[in-house]
């Protein structure tokens, strides 16, 4: 039976998180599970307790990260047994994080702890603690919920998960703690409240803010694709910026990689073909290949940011790559045969710095794939150049036509609220979008279409509690939590 409760938790979980979006399933997915572990835990055995949890976390990752099996099998080559089993690991490993939170959780409620303080510390500890190889975090689950979402600029995305599981811990003792409940009803209206007085205090500050226009060119084209007809692809993209010209934007953004002829170790200007097309300053992303010291090849995924002129005004390169694709994980372990298979493309090199782009007066930062589902690293470029606007780039067509690419917008809304700035999104296949400093999408265009759109786009300064503190709920949830689990010694509640 506790297998069946951790199993329905994970489907309720799967249901209201950010890829299939049925976000009110999010504040009671949970409640199966906390059940699942107390009937888990009534004979004394916490392993019990733990691989009921780890069944859910494995379940839970498997039905968010469904699309992993497609991404290794479209970029390997394996046969699919070998990418299903490798997915299957990496789901495994992931589930841990639940695994240990629901331990940790058990244990402090055997202990008197209410579900409704150990359940948010444990999920903000083990969010912040636990290693992955893909970033998620449960909050984004509410990245729909304007006013829950400005709580991001607080405590960034643990901050929100922590609300979730606050509710759903509540829910799961309300008849045997109402004053836990209605402690967990306080804060939510508190928060709901301060929500409130942001938005308009945002608001304010966006009518006076400078803005930028920003043209935008989603050319949609296949993983494959986008590297084997290099003509088609080129055509598309120009095709597209010359859609911009009658919005006369002050910059257009390509996707990552998305001149994929490659460009030169030192480009000083753009082809004459590019300069015509465009018209306006372009950011757009690209593939330099160069070579170890020991003159291994390697390559670096470039973003470069060029004058109305074609001349090239700064570039970027990724920093936090992708696994699989860029780099392949553990390969340090694996004997040279196995690493053999896998493709040369896994050879991305890092890049060595987070400076912003200079377009006159105005400091953007190039954020490429996945680097903008990382909270850490976009404090980090953010503290360290101050930019006026957050710009990611990248190429989500690796993962098919799955609800991965939800899953990254909706991740993408937080950081724009976390830091208070407007971010651009300028993918191959979708989402393309622009989201302001309060969150929301207020342009778009639809996935898997070719399609070109601009937007004035408000450019904000200044800090946040976010950028300020980091991830302090996640420290904040692990002291509480190991005094719930181990330290505090009450006589404990019937169940």
């Amino acid at each position: 039976m506790s297998a069946l409760l951790a199993s329905c938790a994970a489907l309720l979980g799967w249901l209201g998180f950010a890829g299939v979006g049925w976000w009110p399933l999010a504040w009671v997915a949970f409640v199966p599970l906390f059940v699942a572990l107390e009937r888990a835990g009534r004979t004394g055995a916490g392993a019990r307790v733990f691989l009921a949890a780890w069944l859910f976390g494995a379940l839970i990752w498997g039905a968010s990260c469904h699309w992993l099996v497609y991404t290794l099998r479209t970029f390997s080559g394996l046969p699919l047994v070998a990418c299903a089993l490798v997915a299957g690991l990496v789901f495994v490993a992931h589930g841990g994080l639940y695994a240990i939170f629901g331990w940790l959780v058990w244990r402090a409620r055997v202990r008197g702890a209410a579900v409704a303080l150990a359940a948010p510390a444990a999920i903000a500890a083990c969010e912040w603690l636990y290693p992955r190889l893909f970033p998620g975090y449960y909050g984004a689950s509410l990245h729909d919920l304007p006013l829950v979402l400005q709580s991001a600029e607080l405590g960034g995305p643990l901050a929100l998960s922590a609300l979730c599981l606050a509710v759903n811990g509540a829910l799961s003792e309300l008849r045997a703690r109402p004053g836990a409940a209605a402690a967990t009803a306080a804060c939510l209206a508190a928060l709901l409240g301060y929500g409130a007085l942001r938005v308009n205090a945002v608001e304010a500050r966006l009518e006076d803010a400078p803005r930028l226009r920003v043209g935008v060119v989603q050319p949609n084209m296949s993983a494959r694709e986008k590297w084997s007809d290099l003509r088609e692809g080129a055509r598309r993209l120009f095709d597209g910026s010359r859609e911009l010209a009658p919005a006369k934007p002050d910059l257009i953004v390509w996707p990552e990689a998305a001149w994929a002829v490659g460009v030169p170790l030192g480009l000083e200007r753009l082809p004459e073909p590019m300069r015509a097309a465009v018209g306006a300053p372009l950011l757009f992303g690209s593939i330099v290949r160069t070579s170890t010291e020991a003159g291994e090849p390697r390559l670096l995924n470039r973003v470069l940011l060029a004058g109305a002129r074609g001349e090239i005004l700064g570039s970027y390169d990724k920093v936090e790559r992708m696994p699989f694709s860029e780099y392949l994980p553990f390969a340090e372990l694996l004997p040279a045969s196995l690493r053999s298979l896998w493709p040369a493309r896994a050879s991305v090199e890092a890049g060595g710095h987070v400076a912003p782009l200079s377009l006159g007066p105005h400091r953007i930062a190039a954020l490429i794939c996945l680097e903008d589902l990382l909270p850490g690293f976009v404090r980090r470029v953010v503290r360290e150049g101050s930019p006026q606007l957050l710009v990611n780039l990248t190429n989500d067509a690796w993962f098919g036509e799955s609800d991965e690419q939800r899953i990254h917008l909706a991740l993408a809304r937080l950081r724009a609220v976390e830091q208070r700035r407007s971010l651009v999104r300028a993918t191959n296949t979708g989402l393309s979008a622009v989201i302001d400093p309060l969150g929301r999408v207020v342009a778009a265009a639809e996935p898997f279409t070719r399609a070109s759109f601009a937007a004035d786009v408000p450019l904000l300064e200044g800090t946040t509690p976010y950028q300020r503190l980091g991830d302090w709920p996640g420290a904040l949830g692990a002291a509480v939590i190991l005094w719930l689990a181990f330290v505090r010694r009450v006589e404990p509640q019937p169940p």
